[in-house]
């Protein structure tokens, strides 16, 4: 079926419609062997398929198709055939590979040799159909092996250097897939994933510049994620790729190979392909769900060496796997937003449950306050005994020492149960505020401490600097200094000492400190920013959780601050800071 005449014919391809080279077309030429061996034009990667399988021929009237003795036959449009003319629409079924032949515009054919082409004619090496992309999944290991065409030991002394070198490359090509694979799902993170995978790619491509561009899902903008060029590093330069080239590999969802870019009719924008002097272009979809997500373009420079099929192959297998290691990665971080998210409202939601529990205790308290604070003052007549004793007995220092005692709690009591009541409606303690001596407030708070049995347990100690003084209410800065001294005493479960403290700032001259520091049991550091909130307490059943509340917000109404330094099995250190604020 061959002629030396120069017949005008349709130009004949085939494009695989099934198998698992699906989507790719071969241009039909004189002598073209289609099979699983090494010396296939057309290579079917099908165990089932004969190493040369069939073969094309042409005459005078068209190409024929011949079927070279195959195990399993050669059939068209479900006929087995000896031989047989193509017409267009035909379909040829070798091993489970099923073949259309398609007729383009008629063209002048000559004889030549499948390394060349038409004078004049765009150079379309290979097209790949990514919708549907090349897996070897099906295969078991011994038909993998086969359809690679690496020979068994046997065989290895009769092959051919050159196919030995094909097979090992082939090989090659597999464990850097595999690779990827292993990389891909150890990946940390989307960029090195991203990063790896294109480092496992120029491994085995030599290219001059290599891109992997994703689609943005939101915009639809294709950016450019990973870039490298031989040349300079990654983040030198501008983009160079050729916008023609990404839109029909985007638009038509195939991977293409050219061989010589500029000349490619398919393309339309030859001026930047000239300008960013490629040559040879090897660009995949990476599609995931029939949803284009990104692209792999790896460009030859003007010069360089160009791509080959096997280069189309091997990243026609990597781009799948990692469209869905993208995929994946994306659907990770959403799921850790979601779950970041989930867990933000959560807390926000018990935030909010605490403070209306908290809001419907104080409540609670505002009432019972109410109700007690006429009960209590009625209580507290008998107080008033104190002045008379001042007044008969005005020359005994004890009985004035015990009245103004006396006087001193009755305020006191009075001034608690108004700020609880306060603190219940959430309002601001009213301050009178004087200029006083924070040295004779802390005396005067430790004698009046002392007549605490609890109190008298322990050793007071007074250890005062020199501090100007400055405006402040006194009476509820005591109101805070005895709490605080209270809380220490409890914190002690044996006698031992409290120092009390009071010295300018070292941090801030315009503050004042105040400290009161224990030796009892501390602390622990997970429940330390807890002890000020309203109703916490460390004390059990002893405590109501309100007297760090109290002294805080007072405190915080001079414009100071209030802070706790604990260590377990050491002690705790209340420091009070208050501004020097003259009248």
């Amino acid at each position: 079926m061959t002629s030396d005449t120069q017949p005008t014919v349709p130009a004949v391809s085939v494009v695989v419609r099934t198998g698992r080279l699906k989507g790719k077309r071969y241009r039909l030429f004189p002598g073209m062997i289609i099979g699983r061996g090494e010396q296939a034009h057309l290579y079917l990667p099908d165990f089932k398929v004969s190493r040369q399988h069939a073969r094309i021929d042409l005459t005078t009237d068209g190409f024929g198709l011949e079927d070279r003795q195959s195990h399993n036959g050669t059939f068209v449009n479900g006929e087995a055939i000896d031989s047989r003319f193509l017409r267009d629409g035909d379909i040829i079924h070798i091993g489970g590979t099923r073949l259309e032949v398609i007729y383009n515009q008629p063209a002048p054919v000559r004889s030549m040799t499948p390394t060349e082409s038409e004078e004049g004619a765009p150079t379309i090496m290979s097209q790949l159909d990514m919708r549907t992309p090349p897996t070897l999944d099906t295969l078991l290991s011994n038909d993998y092996y086969e359809a690679l065409g690496i020979p068994s030991p046997d065989a290895v002394k009769k092959t051919a250097p050159d196919l030995l070198n094909k097979a090992l490359q082939k090989t090659r090509n597999f464990a850097i897939v595999y690779g990827i694979a292993r990389t891909l799902r150890q990946a940390g993170g989307m960029d090195e994933l991203l990063q790896q995978a294109m480092d496992h790619i120029l491994k085995v491509i030599q290219a001059d510049r290599a891109y992997i561009l994703q689609v943005d899902p939101n915009t639809g903008d294709l950016l450019p994620v990973v870039s490298h060029h031989r040349n300079y590093d990654e983040d030198g330069g501008e983009l160079e790729v050729s916008q023609s080239i990404l839109e029909w590999v985007i638009r038509e969802k195939q991977a293409v190979l050219c061989s010589d870019a500029a000349s490619d009719q398919r393309f339309q924008d030859k001026g930047s392909i000239v300008l960013y002097n490629i040559r040879s272009v090897l660009s995949v979809p990476m599609i995931h769900a029939d949803q284009v997500i990104g692209v792999i373009q790896l460009d030859a420079l003007g010069g360089g060496s160009d791509f080959s099929e096997d280069d189309l192959d091997l990243l026609g297998t990597i781009a799948p796997l990692l469209a869905i290691a993208i995929e994946n990665a994306r659907l990770f971080e959403a799921q850790a937003k979601t779950i970041a998210e989930l867990r933000a409202a959560h807390e926000k939601i018990i935030k909010a449950q605490e403070q209306l529990v908290g809001k419907e205790k104080m409540a609670i308290v505002g009432q019972i306050t109410a109700g007690l604070t006429h009960e209590i003052r009625n209580l507290m007549g008998p107080f008033m005994l104190a002045d008379l004793l001042q007044a008969e007995y005005p020359d005994d220092e004890r009985i004035q020492d015990y009245a103004n005692l006396m006087l001193e709690a009755y305020g006191r009591i009075g001034s608690l149960v108004e700020e609880i009541r306060r603190l219940a409606r959430g309002e601001q303690p009213n301050l009178e505020m004087a200029e006083n001596d924070i040295e004779k407030t802390i005396h005067s708070v430790l004698r009046f401490a002392r007549c605490d049995q609890q109190v008298q347990q322990h050793r007071l100690i007074p250890e005062c600097q020199t501090v100007p003084s400055f405006v402040y209410d006194e009476g509820r800065i005591k109101q805070v200094l005895i709490n605080l001294i209270r809380n220490a005493t409890q914190a002690m479960e044996v006698p031992g000492d409290i120092h009390i403290r009071s010295l300018m700032d070292p941090d801030n001259p315009q503050m004042a400190c105040v400290v009161v520091a224990d030796q009892g049991a501390g602390i622990p550091a997970d429940i330390q920013d807890k002890i000020w909130e309203p109703f916490f307490s460390t004390k059990d059943e002893g405590g109501t959780g309100l007297g760090l509340d109290v002294c805080k917000g007072i405190i915080q109404s001079h414009e100071g601050t209030i802070s706790c330094e604990s260590q377990l099995g050491v002690g705790t250190t209340m420091t009070v800071r208050l501004p020097l604020k003259k009248k």
